[in-house]
């Protein structure tokens, strides 16, 4: 048995079972999805910005933003979990990936927000329907981006902490038991 108790809770969706089995872990997966909150959050601060109010549209383009934010976390936890098989530490791993994703991040973020904006003061007609999805997908995906440049590395590091925690905590036990004296590491 694992000593993350989150990994005991098992997928809740065939997607976290794909990413749990594509990470052979319940807990990166559900590293990968923390930052789709703050994707939600930016594409609601958007429509504040811009006074535009929520609509069917609207959840279309945070549906959108959920995407394009999951990718570039797969990006940035693949590169890490690459440099981890090849023998980095846990913190080095973080510091490479962060640094070289950060462009392909940082452009894919910009690029989607830029290619929306012609389309945010559009007045036509034809248009109108496409202004709260625009607004969603731009915001969330700025938004998001920051979070997965800075919360998700050191979610990482501190899922790391915790797993080396909890095998040092089990050993410690297993030492315990078998030679029946308190072993200290």
């Amino acid at each position: 048995m694992s000593p993350l108790a989150v990994e005991a809770i098992g997928p809740k969706s065939s997607d976290d079972l794909q990413l749990a089995v594509a990470f052979r872990s319940y807990s990166q997966p559900l590293i990968i999805m923390t930052a789709i909150p703050f994707g939600y959050m930016g594409a609601i601060v958007g429509h504040l910005i811009l006074g535009i109010d929520l609509s069917m549209y609207s959840i279309l383009g945070i549906v959108a933003a959920a995407g394009v934010v999951i990718n570039d976390n797969l990006v940035l936890m693949d590169y890490i979990n690459k440099l981890r098989e090849k023998g980095s530490s846990a913190i080095k791993a973080v510091e490479i990936a962060a640094e070289e994703r950060f462009r392909p991040i940082f452009l894919t973020s910009v690029t989607t927000f830029v290619g929306l904006l012609p389309l945010m003061p559009e007045t036509s007609v034809q248009a109108q329907f496409l202004i709260p999805t625009v607004v969603s997908l731009a915001f969330g995906v700025l938004f998001a981006s920051t979070v997965t440049l800075l919360l998700v590395p050191v979610l990482y590091l501190m899922l790391n902490d915790f797993q080396e925690w909890g095998r040092a905590f089990l050993q410690r036990k297993k030492d315990f038991s078998a030679t029946g004296s308190d072993v200290t590491a």
